[in-house]
């Protein structure tokens, strides 16, 4: 997902000098009040004030998924403009409702889309509606008093001026994301899979303060109509510092848009579900917390979405990239991915019987009947296939090290892919991290792994060996290691 540093955040353009300053203003403010539409395509890519404004005061509230932004100069001129305004009441309530209602993540998104632009923000729908989606967290009293407060804050901070002066931003990571979508894109797949298409275009939304973070928010807007948004993170940058967006991105786009499909489908049988769910939870449930995923019906989706993703990549990349898909899940936690998408692929070869998702739900709900009583098979036929560490210097636990050791070295039971994801230990707020001095190495047989430290003497150091993302310690065949902590204590100066 793009970063982008552009010239407009740091410098005004040369047309900001010119008599032709108000034509451009009043254009900026035609943007941020109704974002450009392309016609005539299935996906519309556009930057989207409203996205950026909500990411913006959470930004600012300290929510660590708005904390993660990958274009520097533009994280830079959002402290730097927003500094005197991080306890605005705006702010202030950010921080209340993520502690009393858990709201976060994908919740901001939902609250964008709800709005008609980010200079007045007038409502698509009411905030404080009853029968909003599913998805949608917000307490009424609190979702009407944070809009009372973002239309302040919106008029305190100038908000109008900082987006104005970053439309070139936004405009190149959207236009850069259009570029990778009309060349790796199928919106056509999402009606034949699902059975039925959406009402009205998908809306794919770069978000500049995201980070790996990507959302599926959607509106029920008046008239029945709907609108699908994928939000996607920007954290990938080409060398001047703007966002840049490659194909890997495409899967983001397809999970996202497949839960606007699925979760209303789901909800509206959540009933079928009840039984298995809160015990496939159970089983699975710190690590699906880790990831956000706090309730049964959450892992439901998720893990619905991600098998179609894995069904989209078999069709569209083949079986290499759609097991590459699946060694991905399965470290995520969702051991069951395999079966599921094979699942859906006797539901691909039977639309006969079966013409749309929703038809083909009972079958879904059967196997996850069945899940419980074979997730202890799955998870230890899963961790036999683990790579092993086989031994650590400094040793685990060891003590009187001499902080003079410039090197730490793992050694693994098999060779290793080219992951490697080496942590904080954030659980033990005692251990520092230790100064790194390059970049860590595997040997040629690629079983030994060397990270360059500089120590400093009594001091306790603790470090993770991870493997939740893509780019952690992943055996050749990707199977990825289960986490390793590595404790040690430096020898005091006498």
């Amino acid at each position: 997902m793009p970063r982008r540093s552009g010239t407009a955040g740091r410098t005004a353009p040369a047309w900001t000098r010119s008599p032709y300053l108000i034509v451009h203003c009043l254009l900026f403010l035609a943007w941020a009040v109704s974002p450009p539409r392309a016609r005539g395509q299935s996906i519309q890519v556009r930057p989207d004030s409203r996205i950026e404004l909500l990411s913006i005061v959470f930004h600012l509230a300290g929510a660590s998924e708005y904390n993660q932004g990958r274009v520097p100069s533009y994280e830079k001129d959002v402290d730097k403009w927003f500094r005197p305004f991080r306890d605005h009441p705006v702010v202030r309530r950010a921080r209340g409702l993520g502690d009393s209602a858990g709201i976060g993540f994908s919740d901001p998104m939902e609250f964008a889309v709800h709005l008609t632009n980010a200079h007045d923000l007038g409502e698509i729908v009411p905030v404080d509606a009853p029968n909003q989606e599913p998805e949608w967290a917000w307490p009424p009293a609190g979702a009407r008093a944070f809009l009372s407060d973002l239309r302040a804050f919106v008029r305190d901070a100038q908000t109008d001026r900082f987006l104005h002066s970053h439309e070139r931003l936004y405009a190149t990571a959207a236009d850069r994301l259009r570029q990778l979508v009309d060349s790796s894109g199928d919106p056509a797949w999402f009606g034949r899979f699902f059975g039925h298409a959406p009402v009205r275009p998908f809306i794919l939304v770069p978000a500049l303060l995201n980070g790996g973070a990507n959302y599926g928010p959607r509106i029920r807007t008046p008239g029945d109509g709907q609108e699908f948004y994928a939000i996607v993170g920007v954290y990938l940058t080409d060398r001047d510092g703007l966002p840049r967006f490659d194909e890997r991105e495409m899967p983001n786009v397809v999970h996202e848009f497949s839960h606007s499909f699925i979760n209303p489908i789901i909800a509206r049988h959540l009933d079928q579900f009840e039984g298995a769910g809160p015990q496939i939870f159970a089983a699975e449930e710190q690590q699906m917390k880790d990831q956000a995923y706090d309730t049964w019906p959450t892992v439901i989706d998720e893990s619905l979405v991600r098998a179609t993703v894995v069904r989209y990549r078999l069709s569209h990349e083949g079986r290499e990239a759609a097991d590459a898909e699946i060694a991905d899940e399965k470290a995520r936690g969702f051991l069951w991915i395999r079966d599921l998408s094979d699942l859906l692929g006797q539901y691909e070869t039977a639309r006969g019987q079966y013409p749309d998702f929703e038809t083909f739900l009972p079958r879904t709900a059967g196997y996850f009947a069945s899940l419980p009583a074979r997730l202890p098979a799955l998870a230890a036929q899963y961790d036999s296939a683990r790579p092993r560490v086989v031994s650590m210097s400094p040793a685990n636990g060891a003590t009187g090290i001499d902080a003079s050791l410039r090197r730490i070295r793992i050694w693994f039971d098999r060779p290793m892919a080219d992951g490697m994801l080496v942590t904080p230990l954030q659980e033990d707020s005692g251990a520092g991290f230790p100064e790194t001095t390059g970049k860590g190495t595997f040997d040629e047989g690629r079983t030994v792994f060397t990270l360059p430290v500089r120590l400093e003497p009594g001091r306790s150091y603790a470090v993770a060996l991870d493997a939740r993302f893509a780019n952690g310690f992943r055996s050749e065949d990707g199977v990825p290691l289960a986490r390793v902590v590595l404790r040690f204590r430096t020898e005091a100066i006498r």
